[in-house]
């Protein structure tokens, strides 16, 4: 008797340790990029397992950020770390190239955030008024840096590349940029428009004249008495807003969100696409707890388009349903070919079903030998 209990405390022992001694390290592993605070004499580098400072729920992060599109080329921003898009929703520096060097980010004890790389150093967030005690990746992804008395002296919010999240407003004077795009609000009278850099080569130089043209207008405008900002709130409701919080207009609302309850974390973005349009997703960023979308692909979603700027893109897919010119002129291409395959063939059997084309056997005589 004593000889089994034995037997069954040693397999006990031999399950349970190495379980105990994978759980430990896992979350020692994981405590290393998530942390509340980040303080002075913190660094990130390109080269480290986990090149991101993560926020508290580990649903996004902020660093080095590789580009699917482009490798071997990454840039420093803010992601939904854990979403199956991986979405990129910020940019430093985002009228620099893309890094390609070994490079790393230092907070110094100066309270200032530095871009190091082979050549030199760069501050990263250059328009910072004073030096910052500690920094946060909160959970809304609004990346802030605290002074001494714990007030907000920078936040990303405050500086969007291409995207807002909900809880953001869109400050007066700035845009959200997309390549050659640029969405632009009026302060004064609410008019939303979406504008597209064009060069203009008058006089047959190499450069030309950079110019802007509206492509896209969301709100026509109408005269207010007060300043108004877009703003898109945490349950996805994008809309103008006045100085004094009043809504002006409402772009989309989500009337669902108190009849249908999620089952994971999501966020709301409005996002300036590279095509000169504003849309707005619904995106889980959670991955329910799960990042092998091979074990429960009901863990982790695409993000999903509930509106855009555009009447003429399929909400459900993010396409274009316009006419595709282009696959029209294809199509009317191959007819064409195959219109002159057919009278080819049809010259031909003509040409030998004539009895003056015919040889003694019958056969059809080669062209230019018929005498």
């Amino acid at each position: 008797m004593k000889f089994l209990q034995v037997i069954l405390l040693t397999l006990t022992l031999l399950l349970v340790v190495p379980l105990l001694v994978e759980s430990s390290s896992s979350s020692s592993s994981s405590d290393n990029s998530l942390v509340s605070n980040i303080t002075r004499g913190s660094s990130l580098s390109f080269n480290d397992t986990s090149p991101y400072w993560l926020s508290p729920s580990g649903n996004l992060a902020f660093g080095f950020y590789p580009l699917q599109w482009y490798p071997g080329r990454y840039v420093v921003g803010i992601w939904f770390f854990k979403s199956s898009k991986q979405t990129l929703v910020w940019t430093a520096n985002v009228n620099e190239f893309p890094l390609h060097t070994p490079s790393s980010i230092l907070f110094t004890d100066q309270g200032k955030l530095v871009l190091r790389t082979e050549n030199k150093d760069l501050l990263l967030l250059p328009n910072v008024p004073e030096p910052a005690s500690y920094a946060k990746m909160q959970d809304d992804g609004n990346f802030v840096l605290y002074g001494s008395d714990s007030q907000i002296v920078w936040q990303s919010f405050d500086y969007p590349t291409d995207t807002i999240l909900g809880g953001q407003k869109l400050r007066p004077q700035i845009d959200l940029i997309s390549g050659i795009y640029r969405l632009s609000v009026s302060r004064t009278d609410g008019f939303v428009a979406i504008y597209r850099k064009t060069i203009v080569d008058q006089d047959g130089d190499s450069e030309g004249d950079i110019t802007e043209e509206s492509v896209s207008v969301i709100s026509a405008g109408d005269s207010l008495s007060r300043p108004v900002t877009l703003s898109l709130d945490i349950d996805g409701k994008l809309y103008l807003a006045n100085s004094d919080a009043e809504v002006v207009k409402v772009f989309y609302q989500d009337k669902r969100k108190q009849q249908v309850k999620d089952d994971g974390d999501y966020i709301y973005r409005a996002t300036l696409s590279s095509i000169g349009r504003l849309n707005l997703y619904k995106e889980r960023i959670n991955g329910g707890g799960n990042n092998n979308t091979q074990d429960n692909p009901h863990q982790k979603s695409s993000a999903t388009m509930v509106w855009s700027s555009s009447p003429k893109t399929d909400i459900t897919t993010g396409d274009d349903v316009r006419p595709n010119h282009h696959a029209s002129d294809t199509v009317l291409m191959v007819m064409l070919i195959l219109f002159c395959i057919g009278l080819g063939v049809f010259a031909m059997y003509r040409y030998c079903t004539s009895k003056v084309n015919k040889d003694e056997s019958g056969g059809c005589l080669e062209l230019g030998t018929r005498t």
